[in-house]
This record gives C-alpha cells, sequence and structure tokens, in this order.
C-alpha cells in the first residue's frame, strides 16, 4: 500500500420507491467494495443504501467537510445503482425519482458533477471512481429512451473513472451472482499488487467481456499525471493474503456452513475472520451461537458479530441488533438493540427495517416516533415485507403517522394478505365488514382466508358468519366447526357458544351433559355469560344432577361480576320460592344490583316490593320511581303499575292524563291489562275525551288475550270479543 491518507465514499441504490426500478446486487456489491477497499487501508468515509434526491446531496456535502483538512490525498468513490445521462452529462439516479419524460432527468437526479466538485473543494489530489452505473431507466419513460451513462471527453484534473460500460449502453446485472458482472471482476483485481488503475481496468475489461460474449464493454477515463498503483508488494504478507485470498477462504466456509458441513467450515470461518472478513465473523458469530460443531457460547457469537458489524456488514448489524433485544451475551439493552437494527435497516435489510418501524411505533429503545415508523416500515413495504405491509396498512387505518386513509390501508393489507399474511388476510376481513366498504362476501373471504392459517379472531368471526348467514350461507355445521376450533384453543367466549349449540342441537346433536362441559370451561374462567348458562343448567337439572345450591352459587358468581340478569334472575329465585325458602329481603337486594345496572323487569318487580313492603318498607313513592324507571325503560308491566299509580293518587299525585299516557304506552305492547285499563279510561273519560268505540276496541283486544276484567266489560255494553 502506499504511504498516503486513503478515504473511501460508497454508494449504493438498489430498492427504488418505484419498483419498477429495483435492482438486485447493488447492496452485495457495495458492501464487498468496501470490505476489499478496507483490508487495503482506506477509512470508510461514508457508506449509505437507497439515497434520495436530498441525500444525495446531504451527503456529498458531508463528505466534502468530512475530507478538508484531513490529510486525505486518495479519495475512492464507489456507486452501484441506476444512472443516465442527458444532453452530455451524467447523472445517479436517486430512489425517489419521478421522471416521466427525458427533461426531467436534470431536476430529478443528481448530477456525478457535484460529486467531483465535493472532492475538488476537500483539496483531494487523486480521485477514483467506479460506476456501476451504467443501468437504464424503465422503457416506459417518455420521450427519447435513456441510455446509460456517458463517457466525457475529458476528466477533472488527478481523476481516474471506472466504467461498467460503453456510452449510452447498459450493464448487466448477473441474475445469478452475488455482484454485478463489473464488480465482481472489478473486485478480482483492486486488491493485486502491483497493478495500476489503467490495469485493473483492462484486466477487469477483459473478465467482464468474457463473461457477456463482448455484449459489455467497460471503460475509464484517466487525467492523472502518473499511473497509480493501490497496493504495492511490499505490504505486509496478512494484508496481501486479506485482499487476495481471504474471499476464497470465507466461501470455502460458508459453503460448507449451508451444507450442514460445521466441522469443515470451522476452519476457514476461523481464519478468514481473523483476517478480517466480516461475512467469516458474522458466520462465526453463528457458529458460536448455535453451537455448531463449537461449544455454544453467546459472548463470543457477540464478540464476531460486533467485528461484522462494526464493518459494516448488515446481517451481523441484525444479529448484534437481536443479542442485544434478548440479553445473550449481553446485558439486554434496547437503546443498543434499536441502534444496530437501525444501522442493518439503513443497508436495506427489510426484516431489520420492519423491527425498527416496531421500535419507533412503540417506543422501544428510541423515541416514540410514528413519522418514522411509518418512514420504515414503508422502506420494508416497498420491499415485499409482508409483515410490514400489514403494520403499514394499520398506521393508515388508525391515522399515526399518516393521515387516516382506510382505502391506503386496505391496499396495503392486500399487498400483504396475497403474500398470505395471515394478519393482513384478516384485517382485509375487518375492514370489509362493515361502513363505506362493507362487502359480507369479501369479508368471509378473508376471514376464511386467515382462518386456515389458524388466525383465531378470524376463525370465531368466521364462525359468527356461518351462525348469521353473513356473506355465506347459514350453516350451523360450519358454524360449529369454526367455534370448536376455537373453543379448543382456551377462548372463553366460544366455549360458552359452543355450549349454546350443545343445549339448542345448532351444528350438533343436542347434548346437554356437552353443553354443560363447556358452560363449566368458560365458566372457569370468570365468563359471566357461562356462568349464568351454567346456573340455569343446575337449576334445570339439564346435563347435570339438579342443585339449586349449585345454580346459586353460579348466579352469585355471575351477579357479583356485574350481570344485571344473574341478579334478576336470584331476586326472582327468592321473591317466588323457587327451590329455595322464599325470602323477600334477598329477593330485594338482588332485584335492586340488577335495576341499579338498567334491567327493567327488576325495577318493575322492585317497585312492587316496595309497594306491598315485601322485604323493604313500604314506600309508595320508592314503588312510583322504581315503576317510573321500568316504564322509560319500556317495561309493559313497568307501564301499567305507573298508570295505576297515577291513577289512584299513589305515590305521585293522582293524575288520569298520565295514568292514561303509560297504559297506552303498555298497549301498544298488546299488554292486556294495559289494553283493558286504557279501555276503562276511553269509557268514562278520565284522563282522555270519552269515546265509546275506542274503548270497545282497547276492551276487545284485551279480551281475545284472556282477560277477564275486558270480558266482563263487553258483556255490559253487549259487544262481543
Amino acid at each position: 500500500m502506499g504511504t498516503e491518507r486513503r478515504a473511501a465514499v460508497i454508494f449504493a441504490n438498489q430498492n427504488y420507491f418505484d419498483n419498477a426500478y429495483d435492482l438486485k446486487n447493488t447492496y452485495n456489491d457495495a458492501h464487498d467494495i468496501e470490505a476489499t477497499l478496507k483490508r487495503m487501508g482506506f477509512d470508510i468515509i461514508s457508506s449509505k443504501v437507497d439515497l434520495t434526491h436530498q441525500n444525495f446531496n446531504d451527503e456529498m456535502e458531508k463528505v466534502s467537510r468530512e475530507l478538508k483538512g484531513k490529510g486525505y490525498q486518495v479519495v475512492f468513490f464507489y456507486y452501484s445503482g441506476h444512472g443516465s445521462e442527458y444532453d452530455g452529462e451524467n447523472y445517479l439516479i436517486p430512489t425517489d425519482v419521478r421522471v416521466n419524460y427525458i427533461k426531467d432527468i436534470p431536476r430529478e437526479c443528481f448530477p456525478l458533477s457535484k460529486v467531483f466538485e465535493a472532492f475538488t473543494n476537500a483539496d483531494i489530489k487523486t480521485s477514483i471512481l467506479a460506476l456501476d452505473a451504467c443501468r437504464s431507466l424503465p422503457r416506459y419513460i417518455k420521450g427519447r429512451l435513456p441510455e446509460g451513462l456517458v463517457i466525457p471527453k475529458d476528466n477533472p484534473s488527478g481523476t481516474f473513472t471506472f466504467y461498467a460500460a460503453k456510452s449510452r449502453e447498459s450493464a448487466w446485472e448477473n441474475p445469478d451472482g452475488r455482484n454485478s458482472y463489473f464488480t465482481q471482476e472489478l473486485l478480482k483485481y483492486l486488491p493485486q499488487p502491483d497493478l495500476t488503475l489503467t490495469q485493473i481496468h483492462y484486466k477487469t475489461r477483459q473478465g467482464v467481456k468474457t463473461i457477456t460474449k463482448d455484449q459489455q464493454e467497460p471503460m475509464f477515463l484517466s487525467d492523472l499525471e502518473n499511473e497509480f498503483v493501490l497496493l504495492k508488494s511490499n505490504a505486509s504478507a496478512d494484508v496481501f493474503k486479506t485482499a487476495q485470498e481471504i474471499k476464497i477462504l470465507a466461501q470455502k466456509g460458508i459453503e460448507s456452513y449451508q451444507k450442514k458441513q460445521f466441522s469443515n467450515a470451522l476452519p476457514y470461518l476461523e481464519e478468514a475472520a481473523r483476517l478480517g472478513d466480516p461475512d467469516a465473523q458474522n458466520m462465526l458469530g453463528e457458529m458460536f451461537y448455535y453451537g455448531h460443531s463449537i461449544t455454544l457460547n453467546y459472548t463470543q457469537a457477540t464478540n464476531w458479530y460486533r467485528k461484522s458489524a462494526e464493518q459494516g456488514h448488515p446481517e451481523a448489524q441484525y444479529n448484534l441488533g437481536y443479542v442485544y433485544s434478548y440479553g445473550k451475551g449481553v446485558n439486554q439493552d434496547d437503546a443498543e438493540s434499536a441502534k444496530w437494527y437501525e444501522e442493518a435497516a439503513k443497508q436495506g435489510n427489510p426484516i431489520a427495517q420492519n423491527i425498527v418501524g416496531t421500535l419507533y411505533e412503540n417506543g422501544k429503545g428510541v423515541k416514540q416516533d410514528y413519522n418514522k415508523a411509518v418512514d420504515w416500515y414503508r422502506r420494508s413495504a416497498l420491499q415485499k415485507n409482508a409483515d410490514s405491509q400489514n403494520k403499514l396498512g394499520l398506521m393508515y387505518y388508525n391515522g399515526k403517522g399518516v393521515t387516516k386513509n382506510i382505502a391506503q390501508a386496505a391496499e396495503w393489507f392486500r399487498f400483504a394478505a396475497d403474500q398470505d399474511n395471515v394478519n393482513a388476510q384478516y384485517n382485509l376481513g375487518y375492514i370489509y365488514s362493515f361502513g363505506n366498504y362493507k362487502s359480507p362476501i369479501e369479508s368471509a373471504k378473508w376471514y376464511k382466508k386467515a382462518a386456515e392459517q389458524g388466525h383465531i379472531a378470524a376463525q370465531k368471526n368466521l364462525g359468527e358468519m356461518y351462525e348469521n348467514g353473513q356473506g355465506v350461507e347459514k350453516d350451523y355445521d360450519q358454524a360449529f366447526k369454526w367455534y370448536k376450533i376455537v373453543a379448543e384453543q382456551g377462548d372463553d367466549h366460544i366455549e360458552n357458544k359452543l355450549g349454546d349449540m350443545y343445549k339448542y342441537g345448532q351444528g350438533i346433536k343436542q347434548d346437554y351433559e356437552q353443553a354443560v362441559g363447556w358452560y363449566g370451561k368458560s365458566a372457569e374462567k370468570g365468563n359471566i355469560l357461562a356462568e349464568e348458562n351454567l346456573g340455569e343448567m343446575y337449576y334445570y337439572g339439564r346435563g347435570v344432577k339438579q342443585s339449586y345450591t349449585q345454580a346459586i352459587n353460579w348466579y352469585q358468581k355471575a351477579a357479583n361480576r356485574g350481570s344485571a340478569e344473574a341478579a334478576f334472575i336470584l331476586g326472582n329465585i327468592y321473591d317466588n320460592g323457587k327451590g329455595v325458602s322464599q325470602d323477600y329481603n334477598k329477593a330485594a337486594k338482588w332485584y335492586q344490583m340488577s335495576a341499579e345496572k338498567g334491567k327493567s323487569l327488576a325495577q318493575s318487580n322492585l317497585g312492587e316490593l316496595y309497594y306491598f313492603g315485601r322485604g323493604v318498607k313500604q314506600n309508595y313513592s320508592q314503588a312510583a320511581e322504581w315503576y317510573r324507571k321500568a316504564a322509560e325503560n319500556g317495561n309493559a308491566r313497568g307501564q301499567i303499575n305507573l298508570g295505576y299509580m297515577y291513577s289512584h293518587g299513589k305515590g305521585v299525585e293522582q293524575d288520569y292524563t298520565n295514568a292514561a299516557k303509560w297504559y297506552k304506552e303498555a298497549a301498544d305492547q298488546k299488554n292486556d291489562i294495559g289494553q283493558s285499563n286504557i279501555g276503562y279510561l276511553y269509557e268514562n273519560g278520565y284522563g282522555v275525551k270519552r269515546d265509546e268505540k275506542i274503548a270497545i276496541d282497547y276492551y276487545q283486544k284485551a279480551a281475545q288475550q284472556g282477560n277477564e276484567e275486558a270480558q266482563k266489560a263487553l258483556t255490559r255494553l253487549k259487544k262481543t270479543w
């Protein structure tokens, strides 16, 4: 190596906002170039992936500042990604490019001249550029098809530029390999000792031409006063070996590892890792982490992950984030975990991007920031990470970090659902279940897909759709099938539902014992409805030996958990002495509990206890008040009782108008007492205008229901019913 101080700047664009631009190898290209240059003594000043237009500007300004006044004499700039020319000037294509016409290129793209300008401003003596950037823009752009980069007539002074292809020709991606053809060949010759830049070019060119059968021909342009040698033969043996042979060692180890020949892999990985190869260091970390042909040692695993991660290896950065997250070989540290996950994410690792999005959404290890969460989810989602697509959909659905947009949410859910993401399938089913997007058929379709993958909530909802015939034909057999799957996973709500199906013989032969069994499972988990149902089964001896004690026990559990229905039933049991000694005090207690929760029957019955002074001190005002609550809740019995109180002035001032109002409310519910009583008021003109015809009509309705008072009235009026 020379004695001059050297710096490197490495950029790679692979995942573009518009997927039509996406490339395959650029991350690998940049990673391997960085590792090679680092071994050759270059300081990595900047290594970035997926740069937007603003990122390009900001990073080159930062690079110029970092280089200036630091004694750097040589800088190596490498770029892998899309590039194009316009009007004789070369441009690097940012990930957020929006080019519809050729003339948009200068506005949307980053001029290569700014790279030269940054190095000139930093007083760099020798600038070396390697541009694997001759990949054309998509062919749907309107106007003349932009080809690749153009080889200009001259280079800025002190500059040597490698071009991956001839002027206005495209470079090949190498679909089956790790690197593009150009970078693959360049990596072979950069570390060879005593080669000039020109010699490196010619060897690289020959390799590419051979591989592509002369369809791609790299070019170069130099404005150096003298030939420049990157690596001299007087370098140390390790440097020479690292630069030239380490990849072979590492590759042998990696290939053996992938074949699960761990004992064969170990010596190669150890040697390559010792010499600083980040791939080998990361894989050696995995050997220690999983104990493959070596004693499991999380601390050693973490050490090797760290060495690799600090060289910018994205998988190692991800692994280091993982061990800090779970405290494997290090103290658990959310902040340190987030730091390394984010480093991996910046290099385009979609899983790391998804994790970082989650960390920002939940504020774990970083300050909560929904905007950043959305940004990371989007980056990962654009790489077709289904989990991120689903999470991005949720951000749009909930309006977190973005404006709430159900249409956008549904679109991202569908992207993920089409990749069989079970949560996204459920979310689509949910979106289609209500509102402007309601489509029971679509909802059932997506719930079924999610249910078949084991999503419990989807299985539950699908069961309900079959039970109610929503989006599918009503089918109790199918409803029972899905409910049983959910119930067997311990869902107390569905355990109770399954008890109902056995109780009523829906989708399965009626079986009270099975009903009791499922009610019991649910009740033991504290499900109030199941406690009520189990109380009923014990009360009537269905599927279990009748036991009023057990019935009351389960009703009390439900009532004490807040069930108005169970409290009412207990009140009714004690009020009427059903299976227990009649006890008005206990009846009043349970009616009161139920009534205060709004149960209208309990309110009416509590009113009657106050009216007759049973279990409570007789109090007409209290009776009227509870009758009123029941009446206002639509309870017909409460309405006729309140009407009676107004008619007779008990607990309220006598008021036939109000009496008529409440009798009519009950009559409108076809209550025979209400019909008979309102008929009486019309017959006599109490609270209403006297109208015998209307009175007879009400009497007849009541009489037809067997009301004796109405029948007597009609007999008196010489009318039939």
